[in-house]
């Protein structure tokens, strides 16, 4: 049996393609850290993570989708999750640390391609 994991998460952006929501942009609060832990669970629910390649799952919606979404999503050549916020407690100062590191560009320049394509 696997170990306890809880992953709460928010829809912030939903990107549509012929009118069809076809991709989702989310938030995650992790209440414990397994390993693939996002990838797991945005997969058991049916959202599977762009260009994740261990866990990625067909997806009919990909199906409907026009030839510049379509190549957009597969020229990605990461997959598209980033640790937008990190914490911890420090194992020598025993002080509560935080991170918070923006969104990369080359993910960025995705969303913004999405967005004009959602239009």
């Amino acid at each position: 049996k696997g170990k306890s994991a809880v992953t709460n998460y928010k829809t912030l952006e939903i990107f549509q393609n012929n009118k069809v929501p076809t991709l989702s942009l989310i938030e995650c609060k992790l209440d414990s850290g397994r390993t693939h832990q996002i990838r797991v669970h945005m997969t058991y629910k049916g959202n599977p993570i762009v260009g994740d390649k261990l866990y990625k799952k067909k997806n009919k919606k990909f199906k409907k989708i026009d030839v510049e979404l379509n190549s957009i999503i597969k020229n990605i050549d990461r997959q598209f999750l980033h640790a937008k916020s990190l914490g911890f407690v420090h194992p020598l100062s025993n002080k509560e640390v935080h991170f918070e590191i923006p969104l990369p560009k080359n993910l960025s320049k995705l969303v913004k391609k999405l967005r004009n394509l959602s239009k």
